[in-house]
């Protein structure tokens, strides 16, 4: 076995090396970019620390800010939005629950300690080695670690005195006067403690009975301790300015009523820490603070990091107002400290007894994450504040300044801002201290005052003193008599008055009073009702304004409805009633739509309807559909009586008023217009001789005149529609295109408005005529064949002079009968002698001469011929037989063909008539076959063809419109029908013509032979009336046909040799045929011809004689005359295909082959 050698071109190995050298080279470049990524999550300032720190082991407090899926706190914000209590807990459960892998690993790492959750900031704190540190940087799941840097409360200034200005300042004392103290909202203060047994911040109503504490909560993230305390004094000072009762005698609280949640997050020196605040706002959350007031702070918005920034929003999340100092100037504090200086915090800056601001008071603006706003948002009061101290101070109050003590003031009067409305978000709270606050300094918000010093009773006024209207309705309205009006007036304090006034008394001069629907201004909650009086009202549009005030003299908006007062009824406009179209009435079972204009200026049209019973029993009141003014029904069916109807209309406005004075003709007529004295004259006329048409028309409502039509049918099927000349209510047409002979049908039409139809048809005949003035030596011959196909000998008693008439019809006139004994060759003659030739007429023998071409159309045996004469005193038509009647002398036929003529019929008579040539059909044979035969004429597409129909496969037919010079295409489309397209092109126009293919079993009934060769279909092709298909009316014809491929096949037949053969003049002949296109399951062929009749689709071929019969075979699954098709015989089986076979793609084995010699060729390159 052949062994490979390894490579040893040089070239590869360098190949190699510079590979791995990119590699590492990109690895490195991979870890530096990693690298920096990780140290971007230490903060600079924890960083700087971490420098600092010489001893491996020591530990820095740190805050770990991990990442948070964006849906996590949505999801949480969601659920705090229905239920806070239960939103809070479910947001702390999974924030604790994600945090518990990595609390766990850090827990037990040697390189941290005192590991602690803060859920609210979605944070840990620890304090941690640096190397840890670096390690937690790594971490995917942490966003940010940072400093638990220490925080201080707001510095503040000792003074002496004894003055509660701020209250009084902010206007709180005005909302105490409106029953508004804070009661039931819930205020943290997150400092240094709480003395909860200070006289005025031990119970709610300082009553020593009552177990109501203020200081519901407590929490000492310092010491430990479960009882409140304060070694400060700073957070007693804090919460005695936001809820101090005044029961040891100075009244310092803003919300007296309200109740205190305490947390002390700093020592006995203010210090504290940032993890402590944060994890006392979580608490603070989770207890069910309204307000967190926070007058400490540290670090800024350039340097601290996310940990605030989640604390602030999951509290305003849940709902909690954050309020915070912005702190006061210091060595190192010369920017808004954190959190007051984020965005969604409300940062306090601090003013004096004159408003103007503090000095220590620290400025905006504020840069934070990029941003620069305007800091702080409002200010307060914090110079020289007197509020509750400890206990151990020896006394009762003590006064302090800075933003710490502006920032209580503000809390308290957003405590009494959530007592008069407890829906306010802390967005709207900040909103409406801004909108409401006294502008100071720069006009607008600036970073000294922001939006101005507070003013308590005006926020609160905008919240809750108002008095707020609702469901303030009028009705009616529009009115057309007294409305009424109802509201409800809702406020805070009790509903004491209310009144309306109308635009007629713009100046409130005659306000109307609105009761009390209890009797009585008692509640804060009142309904309100009066009624309107309209009396002095004109019609228009008025505006109606309300308005209540309560027990404090706070009126609420003015409210303001509009109110039509319509007592006009709606103006009707009847429109035409819309007919079925072309139509200005309607018959039984008609649709109609009722069409009114209804319009009212003022109040509006409310409805509209008709009472539509006249016109249809089962229906009544009918409303009507408002379309921009035009009010309509079409549901309505007639069915009614001739006549004129009047139905009532209804319109009513929204006001009610009714007018109910119009009503809305609609015709009915059921009855189609009448079609009298028509008139044909004459009635037989002759050749290029005129025709008079006329009729008297006339309807019992109206005729409609562009519905009068006159249609006359030439013999040879084209059809003229002149139009007819009015006069009165006769109308009438001179026809003078009577070139044609035969029968001219004609068909008067009248319609009338509600569109019932009537047709009159008749018909008048063009003879064609032979007259002769004879001067008669006892005997005369007149030969007229080649006029009138008539040739007579007359005999007379004497000699005579006169004339004497002949005409040739192609058919009966109306008025004559039209039962024959046998059934008619189809022409008529009418013979007529001056009256010395009837008197003295011995005898005339008449010659009746016909064609070939009329035996074969009419089918008549031409043995049976007879002649039958017109018995007008009887209308009938009787046969002439020699003696019957008497003046019958004999009667023949002469079948011999003379002058172009198949033969004759001839009768000797002495007396002269109209008459015609009858007969019978042939009959048939034992095969059932006619005697003799025909062709050439076409014939058979009006109707039945005389085609066996046991032979008949399938018949199609298809009219269309023949012109002259114009090809006309008759497509066929049956599966069984060979014949795919007949083509003609006419030598005249002749109007709608009906071509009918006719598919056969066997060679046509009609002959009685079948063609030679080997036949796949006979067919018969019937083409218009009868005599129609021949060339003075044809100019060229086509057929298309196909045969199947299959039968070419199994009979061993080249496709060239397919001809069609057609039968005319007695015998078959070939007509000149071509193959078009081979298809794949058939080939096309096309013939031309100048005539239709019977055709045979026949293949000559050499074929085996021995195969020949003289029988009838089966071919292609059907019965046709000649020979048995080749089949296989009983113990042939059809040839399997290969299993070797199947397909290839082109050209797949050379590229195959070609890639393989080319793999081949570099194996042998490599192995050298």
């Amino acid at each position: 076995m052949r062994r490979f050698t390894p490579i040893r071109d040089p070239s590869c190995n360098l190949i190699v090396l510079a590979c791995l050298t990119i590699l590492l080279t990109a690895a490195h470049a991979r870890a530096i970019q990693c690298g920096d990524e990780h140290s971007e999550k230490i903060t600079t300032a924890l960083e700087e620390e971490m420098a600092q720190i010489k001893q491996r082991e020591e530990k820095i407090p740190i805050i770990v800010v991990l990442e948070e899926e964006t849906w996590i706190r949505e999801d949480a914000i969601r659920a705090i939005s229905k239920e806070r209590d239960t939103g809070v807990q479910a947001l702390k459960a999974r924030v604790i629950k994600a945090q518990e892998p990595l609390v766990e690993t850090l827990t037990e790492s040697a390189g941290s300690r005192d590991v602690k959750q803060l859920w609210i900031a979605n944070s840990i704190a620890l304090k941690a080695t640096p190397e840890l540190i670096k390690r937690l940087s790594e971490r995917d799941d942490v966003r940010l670690i940072e400093e638990d840097h220490p925080l201080h409360i707001t510095p503040s200034t000792v003074v002496q005195s004894n003055s509660t200005w701020g209250i009084k300042k902010i206007d709180a004392d005005a909302v105490w006067d409106l029953g508004l103290n804070g009661s039931g909202i819930t205020v943290a203060v997150i400092d240094t403690g709480v003395d909860a047994n200070h006289s005025d911040l031990d119970d709610l109503d300082d009553d020593p009975h009552t177990d109501d504490p203020k200081v519901i909560g407590w929490k000492d993230y310092v010491n430990g301790n479960a009882t409140p305390y304060d070694d400060h004094g700073h957070g007693t000072h804090v919460s005695g300015i936001i809820s101090g009762t005044g029961a040891d005698g100075t009244q310092t609280g803003v919300a007296p009523g309200t109740r205190l949640l305490v947390a002390k997050a700093f020592d006995s020196t203010g210090r504290g820490n940032l993890s402590e605040s944060i994890a006392a706002f979580g608490w603070a959350v989770e207890n069910g603070a309204d307000i967190i007031s926070y007058s400490a702070g540290g670090g800024n918005c350039s340097n601290s990091g996310a940990a605030w920034e989640n604390t602030i929003n999951t509290a305003i999340s849940a709902g909690v107002t954050v309020i915070a100092a912005a702190g006061n100037y210091a060595e190192g504090i010369d920017e808004i400290v954190s959190p007051a200086c984020l965005n969604k915090s409300i940062a306090v800056g601090a003013t004096d007894q004159n408003d103007e601001i503090a000095e220590f008071s620290i400025r905006g603006p504020v840069t934070c994450n990029g941003s620069t706003y305007t800091k702080p948002d409002v200010s307060a009061p914090g110079v020289s504040i007197i509020s509750t101290i400890p206990g151990w101070y020896g006394s009762s109050y003590g006064v302090l300044s800075g933003t710490s003590m502006a920032t209580p003031h503000v809390s308290g009067t957003v405590a009494l801002m959530l007592e008069a409305d407890n829906s306010l978000t802390p967005q709207d709270i900040r909103e409406i201290l801004e909108e409401t606050a006294i502008d100071l300094g720069t006009p607008g918000k600036d970073n000294t005052y922001g939006s101005g010093r507070i003013d308590a009773y005006a926020a609160v006024l905008s919240v809750a003193a108002g008095v707020v209207i609702t469901d303030y309705t009028i009705t009616p309205n529009p009115a057309n008599t007294d409305p009424f009006i109802n509201a409800t007036a809702t406020s805070s304090r009790n509903i004491t008055y209310a009144e309306y006034y109308i635009t007629t008394d713009p100046g409130r001069h005659n306000a109307t009073p609105l009761n009390a629907t209890d009797g009585r201004f008692d509640e804060t909650i009142e309904n309100l009702s009066a009624a309107i009086n309209t009396t002095a009202l004109a019609d228009g549009v008025y505006q109606v304004f309300m308005r209540a005030e309560n027990s404090v003299g706070v009126w609420s908006e003015t409210y303001q409805k509009s109110l039509s007062i319509d007592k006009t009824p709606p103006m009707i406009t009847t429109n035409p009633v819309g007919y079925p179209d072309g139509q200005s009435a309607a018959k039984r079972g008609d649709r109609i739509t009722l069409n009114i204009s209804a319009t009212d200026n003022l109040s509006g049209v409310r409805n509209a309807s008709v009472n539509a019973s006249q016109l249809n029993s089962s229906i009544g009141e009918v409303l009507l559909s408002n379309n921009s003014g035009f009010w309509t029904n079409s549901s309505v069916v007639v069915n009614a009586s001739d006549g004129r109807y009047n139905l009532s209309l209804r319109a009513y406005d929204n006001a009610g008023n009714l007018n109910g004075t119009e009503h809305l003709t609609v015709l009915v007529d059921n009855t189609p217009p009448s079609i009298l004295n028509l008139s044909l004259q004459p009635v037989i006329a002759l050749v290029n001789e005129s025709v008079n048409i006329t009729a008297e028309m006339s309807d019992n409502t109206c005729l409609n005149t562009s519905n009068i039509s006159l249609s006359i049918e030439y013999p040879d099927g084209f059809t003229d529609i002149p139009m007819m000349t009015k006069n009165g209510e006769i109308y009438y047409y001179n026809f003078t295109n009577t070139s044609v002979y035969g029968r001219y049908n004609v068909t008067i039409r009248a319609g009338d408005c509600a569109g019932n139809i009537n047709e009159r048809e008749t018909w008048f005949i063009v003879a064609r005529s032979y007259a002769s003035n004879l001067s008669i030596d006892t005997a005369a011959e007149v030969d007229a064949s080649g006029i009138v196909d008539v040739a007579l000998e007359i005999l007379t008693d004497q000699d005579v002079n006169g004339t004497i008439e002949i005409k040739k019809m192609a058919d009966l006139t109306p008025a004559m009968n039209r039962s024959f004994e046998l059934t008619p060759l189809g022409k008529y003659f009418n013979i007529t002698a001056s009256r010395n030739i009837r008197d003295n007429l011995s005898w005339a023998k008449l010659n009746f001469y016909y064609t070939q071409a009329e035996l074969d159309a009419s089918d008549l045996d031409e043995m049976t011929l007879k002649i039958s004469w017109y018995n007008d005193s009887l209308d009938r038509w009787e046969r002439l037989t020699p003696g019957s009647p008497e003046w019958v002398h004999g009667t023949g036929i002469e079948p011999s063909d003379i002058d172009g003529y198949a033969g004759y019929v001839w009768v000797n008579i002495s007396h002269l008539s109209t008459f015609a040539i009858i007969g019978s059909p042939p009959a048939k044979n034992d095969d059932g076959k006619k005697n003799g035969g025909g062709g050439g004429g076409g014939g058979g597409g009006g109707g039945s063809s005389g085609e066996a129909y046991e032979n008949i496969i399938v018949r199609e037919k298809y009219y269309g419109y023949i012109y002259r010079d114009r090809t006309t295409y008759y497509n066929f489309s049956a599966s069984e029908n060979p014949i795919l397209t007949v083509a003609i092109t006419g030598n005249i126009s002749a109007g709608e013509v009906l071509v009918m293919v006719e598919v056969l079993k066997n060679t046509s009934t009609l002959l009685s032979e079948p063609p030679d060769g080997l036949v796949y279909r006979n067919v018969n092709i019937w083409v218009g009336r009868s005599g129609f298909a021949r060339p003075r009316n044809i100019k060229n014809a086509s057929i298309r046909f196909k045969v199947d491929n299959n039968w070419l096949k199994d009979n061993n037949i080249d496709s060239d040799k397919i001809v069609l053969k057609q039968y005319a003049n007695n015998a078959w002949r070939e007509v000149p045929t071509q193959r078009i296109v081979k298809r794949e399951d058939y080939t096309v062929y096309e013939s031309t011809t100048d005539r239709f009749s019977p055709f045979a689709i026949v293949a000559h071929t050499e074929r085996n004689p021995s195969l020949q019969r003289e029988e009838r075979g089966e071919i292609g699954g059907e019965r046709v005359m000649g020979a048995i098709p080749i089949r296989p015989t009983a113990t042939e089986e059809p040839r399997a295909t290969p299993a070797t076979e199947e397909t290839k793609t082109p050209g797949f084995t050379l590229a195959v082959l070609t890639l393989t010699i080319f793999g081949v060729y570099t194996v042998k390159r490599i192995l050298k």
